[in-house]
């Protein structure tokens, strides 16, 4: 859901499942918590994301990214 807060800025809440059959390893639940804010001349955003995917699937280059996260990105549409 992205509910706008004001003209600019927005709420942004996602809440997602994923269900592989026969490979429950794989199975995971996320949550996303963010504002995106249009500054004019670009976009940015910040968000505090969790997920409970197992290390065993979701370990790359020795880092399990299943877990807890903040993001903040910045774009420019041209």
């Amino acid at each position: 859901a992205n509910i706008p807060l004001t003209e600019k800025l927005v709420l942004n809440l996602h809440a997602g499942k994923q269900h592989f059959q026969g490979n429950t390893a794989a199975n995971y639940e996320d949550v996303k918590i963010g504002l995106t804010n249009d500054f004019g001349y670009f976009t940015g955003a910040i968000a505090v994301t969790t997920a409970n995917g197992t290390a065993a699937a979701y370990t790359w280059n020795g880092v399990n990214v299943a877990g807890d996260a903040v993001v903040i990105s910045a774009a420019k549409a041209f």
